[in-house]
């Protein structure tokens, strides 16, 4: 009996302590708007500039891009050097291909701030996730075997945001 009472206060204890370790586990510092536009307009670079989404060459209008306002706060997001990109609702952008045929056009599926514990280094990270994506037209008899993006995880490293590909796909 002495020996189940004490294996039990051993396994609650060590609830309790991983509890105390998680909830004291705050990032190095705390995630701001900023931050979030920083990496916004590092993606669109990456995506862009960069021409590492995936089927960039089949972006008809290369200097004028659709983006999905989809999981984007208008007043964040940054300029790109050479780009106009011109946010538009999902209804819009369906509106658009309706009227004007179909093209690619960007999304951000995800934009994720998160906590990361490696190692015992306690790491402030962002989760991005940038899809190049086709507006079908209601008229339209193309079936598409292209488009794709790619997902980035950045990490603060002496006070810049640090990114790294690692998940890409194509559609």
């Amino acid at each position: 009996m002495k020996t189940k009472t004490y294996l039990s206060l051993l396994a609650l204890s060590a609830v309790i302590i991983n509890l105390i370790a998680l909830a004291s586990c705050q990032p190095s510092q705390k995630i701001t708007d900023k931050d979030i536009t920083e990496v916004m307009r590092l993606t669109l670079e990456l995506a862009l500039a960069a021409q590492e989404i995936q089927d960039y060459n089949l972006i008809e209008d290369k200097a004028n891009i659709v983006l999905s306002s989809e999981n984007v706060d208008p007043s964040l997001l940054p300029q790109i050097s050479g780009v106009t990109l011109t946010l538009h609702s999902p209804e819009q952008i369906q509106e658009k291909a309706d009227q004007q045929g179909d093209f690619l056009y960007l999304r951000f599926k995800e934009i994720t701030p998160a906590l990361s514990v490696a190692e015992g280094v306690k790491d402030s990270k962002i989760i991005v996730s940038l899809e190049n994506a086709w507006a079908i037209g209601k008229n339209s008899t193309t079936a598409y075997l292209s488009g794709g993006g790619f997902t980035v995880e950045y990490h603060l490293k002496n006070g810049k945001w640090v990114g790294e590909v690692t998940v890409t796909w194509i559609s």
